[in-house]
């Protein structure tokens, strides 16, 4: 997903992908019992990302069952957290909103995220801010993830 990692050290560049993948994935599933309830079905999602100075676009697609969205999103957003030495700090997602607060370790550092988004039943949307700080360098980048319902799996 990135071009560079933002130290030498490419630990930090395998946990940012990993961990943005891991959301990618897990996003259109954590829905909550409100009204604007993600739709099961196949989701075209695109995440444009700037790291390093290089934007990097990056679409694929993925199928949401029923049964993905019966599960506790705070859940799968820690579950999805634990698997990659980060802890969930703050999670929040009703009526249509979401945000959450995430930190990771990763060898000399850490990885800071903060995301905030929306969703409806056939789209979601999400802005993070990353903050990497390794070695006494500290780098931010944002990135943004757009997901659209584009049929049945």
């Amino acid at each position: 997903m990135f071009v560079k990692s933002a130290t030498p050290n490419n630990g930090f560049s395998t946990s940012l992908r990993r961990l943005l993948a891991s959301m990618l994935l897990i996003t259109p599933c954590a829905a909550t019992a409100d009204n604007h309830r993600p739709s099961a079905g196949e989701y075209e999602v695109t995440t444009v990302s700037n790291f390093n100075d290089v934007p990097v676009t990056m679409t694929t697609t993925n199928c949401v069952s029923k049964e993905d969205l019966d599960q506790d999103p705070a859940k799968i957003f820690a579950d999805s957290a634990a698997s990659e030495d980060c802890k969930l700090e703050s999670f929040e997602m009703a009526e249509g909103t979401m945000s959450m607060h995430m930190v990771c370790a990763a060898d000399d550092g850490s990885i800071i995220m903060h995301t905030e988004g929306a969703y409806t039943a056939s789209s979601y949307s999400m802005n993070s801010t990353i903050t990497i700080s390794a070695g006494g360098t500290e780098i931010s980048t944002e990135a943004s993830v757009q997901g659209t319902r584009i049929g049945d799996c």
